[in-house]
């Protein structure tokens, strides 16, 4: 017997959004409150961390490697997916 295939986190995230919904043309800099200069340069306020955590979210679902979006915000690929296990857990209960 097969084991069931695991779900990414893309996957997961995606699931989480309605249908039709497109990462491509959906510009999550309209909606930001910071501009992407303080997104990458910014500090550790809660605001700001949580909508860097949405950045690298989008920028990864719009088909941007790990490596590719740690370098635009200059942080380690390891914090990207920690970003999106984050924004994964969160957006649930929304």
């Amino acid at each position: 017997m097969k084991k069931p295939k695991k779900l990414t986190h893309r996957k997961k995230i995606q699931m989480l959004f309605p249908d039709g919904f497109d990462f491509n043309t959906n510009r999550i800099d309209v909606f930001c409150p910071f501009s992407f200069r303080e997104i990458k340069e910014g500090g550790q306020s809660q605001d700001l961390a949580m909508w860097r955590r949405i950045y690298a979210t989008f920028l990864h679902m719009n088909g941007y490697s790990l490596d590719e979006v740690g370098q635009m915000l200059n942080r380690d690929h390891t914090t990207v997916v920690a970003s999106m296990i984050y924004i994964e857990k969160n957006m649930k209960g929304i």
